[in-house]
């Protein structure tokens, strides 16, 4: 998991790279920020899933569903805090936010690779 969330920082920084490009500094924070936010879900999810030591596969199910609610509510007060706080860069932030994103995608494409 540690590879991913390294993966969702490099992909946050481009990000903000990107919105550096405008000569707005503050834009480009807000696009660190959004990264950030998107790796901090990945770990809280993924702590939250790792809680479960019981090797059953019911069990384990039912610690990643958890994990991923968490994810999702998290996300969700997350980003209306921002989006009522701080309209203005709540583009840049969710910019940030979506290329963390990348990162599952770049996982299932290793994860196929790795499989055929």
């Amino acid at each position: 998991m540690l590879w991913m969330i390294r993966l969702q920082a490099v992909l946050a920084l481009l990000g903000a790279f990107g919105w550096a490009l405008s000569n707005n500094a503050q834009l480009s924070l807000a696009a660190l920020a959004g990264g950030a936010i998107g790796m901090a879900l990945t770990a809280v999810s993924a702590l939250r899933v790792g809680v479960t030591r019981d090797a059953r596969p019911e069990v384990m199910l039912g610690g990643f569903y958890r994990g991923m609610a968490l994810k999702m509510v998290l996300a969700l007060i997350v980003f209306v805090i921002v989006a009522r706080w701080y309209p203005d860069r709540f583009l840049p932030v969710m910019t940030g936010y979506a290329a963390t994103l990348l990162a599952y995608w770049i996982a299932l494409w290793r994860l196929a690779r790795a499989a055929s």
